[in-house]
């Protein structure tokens, strides 16, 4: 059977992920108006990111609000965070 939207065997469909774009933790903490270091502390405390000795790692309500941990890069570990993030969605709040 074939799909009409695609022409491709329904048996052979493969889900694709959602397409949202995302930004590293340092440009979203710029586009919100925080330096980076002072937003991976607001993010650790809101219990998006959790600590493990001096490393960040990402927290299920941080997987849940949609960050994503890119475990290698040519400048090491990162984090995405959605583009659209908000601080009322994520109700960090600059002091």
């Amino acid at each position: 059977m074939v799909d009409p939207h695609t022409e491709e065997p329904a048996d052979q469909q493969t889900e694709e992920p959602e397409d949202i774009s995302k930004l590293s933790t340092s440009k979203i903490a710029k586009k919100l108006g925080f330096k980076t270091n002072d937003f991976l502390i607001e993010l650790v405390e809101k219990g998006f990111l959790v600590m493990d000795g001096d490393k960040h790692n990402l927290s299920e309500e941080g997987k849940n609000i949609g960050g994503e941990y890119i475990p290698k890069s040519r400048f090491g570990a990162y984090f995405l965070w959605p583009e659209d993030m908000s601080l009322t969605e994520t109700n960090l709040v600059k002091e």
